[in-house]
């Protein structure tokens, strides 16, 4: 018998329905927590979470320097070089 047949036929069949289960269970957890929030395992960190990313004061946010500027700037020159590359080799 071929190796090659016998890996087949014992590990990749049978890969089949592990992933359909898993799939399978995934969707129910995805209904009930779409029906219930509560369920959610991360539903304690959602007012954390607003109150973190959603936060309106604006005035934290600091100006950039010298040094950022210049990391930026390399990286955009860079990311333009590349996608002018890309272009031109076609």
């Amino acid at each position: 018998m071929d190796c090659w047949y016998w890996f087949k036929s014992r590990y990749i069949n049978y890969g089949k329905y592990h992933r359909l289960f898993y799939i399978l269970h995934y969707v129910k957890k995805v209904k009930k927590v779409k029906n219930d929030p509560s369920q959610s395992l991360i539903f304690f960190a959602k007012q954390e979470n607003i109150n973190h990313f959603f936060k309106s004061d604006m005035d934290s946010i600091g100006k950039l320097d010298r040094k950022v500027v210049i990391i930026l700037t390399l990286f955009f020159g860079t990311f333009v070089t590349m996608v002018y590359g890309a272009i031109s080799l076609q």
